[in-house]
């Protein structure tokens, strides 16, 4: 069984990094507008659209997960794929991991944030702030279904557990290493528009994921699922971009109030 302990804790770390940044969003600073931007990103990222494409993912996860997939390309990437040099990859990518789990991740990603507005007019400080606003908000947006599918579907390691979902058996179902990892490098993809850059960034986000394959820490299932809620978070952020840049249109609308109807003007999308 789960250890209560384990996941109210996490949850509760969690749960403070949020009322944290928040509390900053709404402060008189340069985050003050993030907190705007973040709900826009819940909408986005639970639209139609949104939970259309999380479904997708999270069916291609179960099917692996809860047939013989999982354990299938388990056994055949540790007996003929992993080697010295997989080992020695996986070795830096799991250490960059590490590096971006939530607890460290975000104070950079706010620092980032903080250089932008301390120059505003330097180019370089401005792909910093940009990319550190959008990093920040996918993490946000992401990480709450992150853990809570990490414990709801209860996968286990394929050291010691099989990868079927058994509902808070186990707290593996989802690589936090594949998601935090793929953040960074999602991110840039989307903020470069060379191709082939932006291919090579797309590549290099899913290595955090098949780090923890090949250190037989999480099955293909858990790691897919990681990268794609990062995947389907920066998305999420990025529509916000594209919608605040559209121009708004005006019409006259009828609106009812407790002390009557109004004609007033709206402002739509």
């Amino acid at each position: 069984m789960l250890s209560n302990k384990l996941i109210f804790g996490n949850m509760r770390n969690l749960l403070t990094i949020l009322l944290l940044t928040s509390s900053i969003a709404r402060a008189n600073s340069p985050l003050s507008l993030i907190g705007g931007q973040i709900l826009c990103d819940y909408q986005h990222y639970y639209s139609a659209t949104g939970l259309s494409q999380q479904l997708i993912g999270l069916g291609l996860a179960g099917l692996a997960a809860n047939t013989d997939i999982d354990q299938g390309l388990q056994d055949e990437w540790q007996q003929h794929l992993r080697g010295n040099t997989t080992n020695r990859l996986s070795d830096i990518f799991n250490d960059y991991g590490e590096i971006t789990q939530y607890k460290i991740s975000i104070p950079i990603y706010v620092l980032l944030i903080g250089i932008e507005a301390a120059y505003p007019q330097q180019p370089l400080a401005s792909c910093l702030g940009i990319f550190g606003n959008h990093a920040l908000r996918t993490l946000l947006v992401g990480a709450p279904q992150q853990v809570a599918l990490t414990h709801l579907l209860g996968g286990g390691r394929p050291q010691t557990e099989q990868s079927q979902w058994h509902l808070f058996k186990h707290q593996r179902a989802v690589s936090g290493h594949a998601f935090y990892g793929a953040i960074p490098f999602i991110n840039l993809a989307k903020q470069t528009q060379l191709p082939l850059i932006k291919t090579s960034y797309y590549v290099l986000s899913t290595f955090p994921g098949l780090a923890r394959i090949n250190n037989n820490k999480h099955y293909f299932s858990q790691s897919l699922l990681g990268w794609w809620i990062a995947f389907s978070a920066a998305n999420a952020v990025w529509k916000t971009e594209e919608v605040s840049k559209k121009p708004y249109t005006w019409s006259l609308q009828l609106r009812p109030y407790s002390d009557g109807i109004y004609l007033g003007l709206e402002a739509k999308l």
